[in-house]
């Protein structure tokens, strides 16, 4: 259901600012474009089993910045990603919700490989690589006792990601990315800037 609305409200936006504007030249990601884009992201690694989840969706900015052209008919660009998410568990028991859980922090710090290429007329498409670290904290809350101890973590990111960006204007865009690792959601939406 939330991937319907999620889809549903990216469809209504990308269609508005389509037909307020006229269609836009040169959306294709050249040397020396300069991209920032801010998303919010959907879908995460880890299953609670007896409980609930509250959640702050991941929130990230990313930077783009083309930087070669020799390789091939498309262009390859470097910039770096950071990243945010908090969540909190509450657990249960045969339907009883107890005031004990875990308070989560996870933030994210990548460097960002991309690779453009024009597959689909108006869109610039890619893909590219995260390779980075990610923090996480946890802080247990409540009056039942210990079960789990966790210590705060910093382990290695790796993710593979693919995505596409619409034009609606000579510096603003919408943007989509499917991503594959460890560390960032599996879908991120959002709108960008070319500086």
């Amino acid at each position: 259901m939330k991937h319907r609305s999620i889809l549903s409200i990216l469809s209504i936006f990308v269609l508005i600012f389509s037909l307020s504007t006229g269609h836009v030249k040169g959306q294709l990601f050249n040397v020396g474009d300069k991209d920032l884009n801010f998303t919010v992201g959907y879908g995460t690694y880890e299953v609670l089993k007896n409980g609930y989840r509250t959640m702050l969706p991941p929130i990230a900015v990313s930077f783009d910045l083309g930087f070669r052209d020799d390789l091939g008919p498309g262009v390859l660009s470097i910039g770096g990603l950071v990243g945010a998410t908090t969540y909190k568990d509450e657990l249960s028991f045969y339907g009883w919700i107890y005031d004990y859980g875990w308070k989560s922090t996870t933030l994210i710090g990548a460097l960002r490989g991309t690779y453009h290429y024009q597959l689909i007329n108006a869109l610039d498409t890619y893909g590219g690589v995260h390779i980075g670290v990610l923090y996480e904290s946890w802080r247990e809350y409540g009056t039942a006792p210990s079960y789990d101890t966790r210590d705060a973590t910093l382990r290695p990111v790796f993710n593979l990601f693919a995505g596409a960006k619409f034009h609606f204007s000579d510096n603003l865009f919408v943007l989509g990315e499917l991503g594959l690792g460890v560390g960032i959601p599996f879908i991120n939406i959002g709108l960008g800037l070319k500086m």
